[in-house]
């Protein structure tokens, strides 16, 4: 019962600044201050988050977002693509073009809400499509985290399709290891201005032990299956 009521408690942001953070904590807190975080109840309250997984995993609210594909194969035969997003004219040629990577076996289908209000901004979103996430897999390499070995040569596809852009990163979920460690192998030599961890796991043994039969037979192997060629 007391754990049940701490989930249901508010929670105050603790930041941690570092030595070379703080424009950028100052560029955070004007766009979300420093007010408390209540979660959804009957989502992210009651049940250490499952109904929350499970109800993102649904979709149903979710808007349709019309879009185009860049597909492409690599050396060894993986398939990886670009999902571009129609934006309305009002969004600058130049705008600052974000890269989203989502959560596991994620794609487009479920960041729309995502998609919309970084449009809204004048952004120009795009999702990556890794190794059976949203295409077919068409090689026997596979990880539930992505490559950074991929996550460059998507990013190196953008800057040629858009020379000069100003890349972003914005991560969701597992998503987030992906960047953090394509980050930290890239260091001062990658192309990307600003990055952005949505919801990241910190401890990724804890979060794996919490997934259980349910999700890896109804919804990461099925997703599998369905991407099989």
């Amino acid at each position: 019962a007391a754990d049940v009521a701490s989930r249901l408690q508010r929670s105050v942001p603790a930041w941690t600044i570092g030595s070379d953070a703080e424009e950028v904590a100052e560029a955070v807190r004007k766009v979300a201050g420093d007010a408390s975080f209540w979660p959804t109840p009957w989502l992210g309250g009651l049940f250490s988050g499952h109904l929350q997984t499970i109800w993102y995993g649904l979709n149903i609210f979710s808007p349709q977002i019309a879009h185009r594909e860049d597909v492409w194969r690599t050396a060894d035969g993986g398939t990886l693509a670009l999902a571009w997003p129609d934006v309305p004219a009002s969004v600058a040629a130049d705008a600052p073009i974000v890269l989203i990577l989502p959560g596991l076996c994620g794609s487009i289908a479920g960041t729309a809400h995502t998609l919309r209000a970084m449009i809204s901004q004048g952004l120009r979103p795009v999702v990556l499509h890794a190794r059976g996430c949203g295409r077919p897999l068409t090689s026997p390499r596979f990880s539930l985290f992505g490559s950074t070995e991929d996550l460059r040569e998507a990013l190196m596809r953008i800057l040629t399709l858009r020379p000069g852009a100003r890349l972003l990163l914005h991560s969701i979920s597992a998503g987030t290891a992906l960047m953090v460690r394509y980050l930290g192998e890239e260091g001062a030599a990658t192309p990307v201005a600003a990055a952005f961890a949505n919801c990241p796991g910190y401890d990724i043994s804890v979060c794996l032990s919490r997934c259980g039969a349910l999700y890896d037979s109804a919804f990461y192997i099925g997703v599998l299956k369905r991407e099989r060629q």
